[in-house]
Formats: structure tokens, C-alpha cells, sequence
């Protein structure tokens, strides 16, 4: 068996890390102690529970909160923690946890799964991933407990606020409210509107310009080619759909906001998406395709790229095939010094 997994490549593996969570979740979440007393509960709908938090993609086909029990949510949050920050990372960090060191295998796992161009710094970069993801999900769930405190008492406002701050921080959309209502009762409480929209924002513009804005703080000419990116173009995009939300859609400038930021795709709601018209809808669609990117932020990173490109590829278009050539190279190169 060691033998067998040894000679798969990084990228399978990490597939079949991915698949062997989901299922033992799906597991976890029929028992009897993760399903509250009275509510059948299907495979099908657990392993499709489980698929959704382990995939952070928020789609549920049963609800969170009137489903599972304390202990049910609690391996909710633990397989979208696990999903957010990625197989490796949590295998790593356990490793690390355990006073073991990383073999050169999964050193070059983390690396395809991170997007790291080296292994140089590895062990680093994972323990700055697990403290800033601590620190994060910690600001939030605190913030985010002084608004549920005032209708929840004390131990269930604590496990919501935890809960929430996990799945916004890993822009999975999971809410443990109950009644399918999502954040629409806070639709109009600016400290979770905006304390969500933090979450949702730093756990998707990727660690490694969170590192950058740690070390260089305000200082913006000094960061990567990327962080300027992904920064510049998600700050436009969030800007450009809260105008076109308010504008086209009956919301307060917060609810246009939140459903801008969210719209990353956190899945997380304070207004009912159904009553919403046609033009909102297809603003949101729009930046849900635009937005949709990783822990990493490559998928913004490459938008960008690809519009550079193609601007090259027009400003090219009637020189000589060697100049276009020479128009493209150049282009490419500069590319990947910035990176």
C-alpha cells in the first residue's frame, strides 16, 4: 500500500485526499449522535453534505441547523476547515504537531497544492497558513458573538459564532440558524454584514497576499505582481457590483455591498435571491464566474492575465510573424518574472 502511494503524482494524490475525506464526513455525519432526534437523514443527503463543506461550496440539501446536532455541526465546520485550507495543509500541520518532519514527498504535495514555486520555506509558510487561519476565524467568531449573544444564550451564541466564522473564513456559506433563512434576519446589522464581508474577503484573496500585506502593510508598490492583482481587481469588481446591485435591485447600500462581497462565492445571503429580478441576478452570476477563486486567488490572478494577453495578442495583429513573436515573448517573460 505505502509502496502504491509512493508512485502517484502529487496531483493524484491530493484528489484522492480530497475523496477519502468526504467520505469518512459523510460517515460522521448520519451517526446517531450528529443528527438531531426525530430527523431522518439519508446517505445520499449526508454524503452530499459532506461533498458541499469539503468542497466549500455552500449548496446544501438539507438544512445545517435544524439537521445536525452540536456534534453534527462541529464536524461540519471541521470538514469545511479541513476543505478551506486544504488536505495537505492540515495533514502537514498535523505532522508538524506531532514533532515529525516533512519528507521531500510531502513537501512537493504542499507545494502543488499551495501553488508554491519551491520547496524552500515550506514548513513556514504552512505554520503562517494554520496561525493566520487561528487568528482570523478567532477575530471573527469574537466580533461576530457580540451580535448573536443578544438572541442566542450563552453556549449556543459561542458554537454559532465559531461556526459562521469558520465557514465565512472559508467562503462555504454554511449557516446553523435553522429554517433555511440564512443571515437574512441580520439583513440590516452592520457589525455581522461587515465582519462577514472581512472574512470573506481575506479567505479569499489567498494567504500568500495576506503575507504581503502583513510584511509591507500600506506600503503598495512594494508587493508582487499578483497581490497587485488580485487586491486592484476584486476591489473594483466589489465596488462595480454594489453599484449595479443597488442600482438594478430594491436593497439598502449595505445589502448590495454584502451580496457584492459574497457574491465571491461564499453563498451567504441577507436578502431572499429568489425575489431579486433578472439584471441582479445576472450581476451576481457574472461575479460569481469572475470571483470564483481559490484559497490561492489564482483564478482573479489569471483573469488578468488572460486580458493581457490579449491586449498583446491585439497589439500585435499586422506586424511581422518574427515581431509578433517577439510582441508575445515579451510579454510572457515579464509575466513570469512578476510572479
Amino acid at each position: 500500500m505505502k509502496k502504491l502511494i509512493q508512485t502517484q503524482s502529487p496531483a493524484r494524490l491530493i484528489s484522492l485526499g480530497f475523496a477519502a475525506v468526504i467520505l469518512i464526513g459523510s460517515v460522521l455525519l448520519i451517526l446517531p449522535c450528529s443528527v438531531r432526534e426525530g430527523v431522518e437523514l439519508k446517505y445520499i443527503d449526508s454524503l452530499y453534505t459532506s461533498t458541499s463543506a469539503v468542497c466549500v461550496t455552500g449548496l446544501i440539501a438539507v438544512d445545517a441547523g435544524d439537521t445536525f446536532t452540536p456534534i453534527g455541526q462541529f464536524f461540519l465546520a471541521l470538514l469545511i476547515q479541513i476543505g478551506g485550507l486544504g488536505v495537505t495543509s492540515i495533514g502537514a500541520g498535523v505532522i508538524l504537531a506531532m514533532g515529525r518532519k516533512l519528507d521531500l514527498k510531502g513537501r512537493r504535495l504542499i507545494r502543488e497544492a499551495s501553488n508554491l514555486d519551491s520547496n524552500k520555506g515550506i514548513v513556514r509558510f504552512i505554520k503562517s497558513v494554520l496561525l493566520t487561519t487561528f487568528i482570523i476565524e478567532f477575530i471573527g467568531a469574537v466580533l461576530s458573538f457580540f451580535v448573536f449573544i443578544q438572541d442566542y444564550p450563552l453556549q449556543k451564541a459561542i458554537g454559532i459564532s465559531l461556526f459562521h466564522s469558520v465557514a465565512a473564513f472559508n467562503n462555504s456559506g454554511f449557516d446553523i440558524l435553522g429554517n433555511l433563512q440564512n443571515l437574512i434576519p441580520y439583513q440590516n446589522n452592520i457589525m455581522l454584514n461587515l465582519v462577514t464581508c472581512g472574512l470573506i474577503f481575506f479567505g479569499g484573496i489567498g494567504f500568500l497576499v495576506i503575507r504581503e500585506m502583513l510584511q509591507y502593510r500600506l506600503n503598495f508598490r512594494k508587493y508582487s505582481m499578483h497581490a497587485k492583482v488580485v487586491l486592484s481587481v476584486s476591489g473594483v469588481l466589489i465596488m462595480a457590483g454594489t453599484l449595479l446591485l443597488k442600482l438594478t435591485e430594491n436593497v439598502t447600500w449595505l445589502g448590495a455591498f454584502f451580496h457584492s462581497v459574497s457574491a465571491r462565492t461564499a453563498g451567504f445571503s441577507t436578502y431572499s435571491l429568489g425575489s431579486f429580478s433578472v439584471r441582479p441576478a445576472r450581476t451576481l452570476f457574472l461575479k460569481v464566474k469572475v470571483l470564483s477563486a481559490p484559497v490561492s486567488g489564482k483564478h482573479i490572478a489569471n483573469m488578468a492575465r488572460v486580458s493581457t494577453v490579449r491586449w498583446n495578442l491585439k497589439e500585435a495583429c499586422g506586424k511581422p510573424l518574427v515581431r509578433r513573436t517577439e510582441i508575445m515573448y515579451k510579454a510572457y517573460s515579464s509575466d513570469k518574472t512578476a510572479e
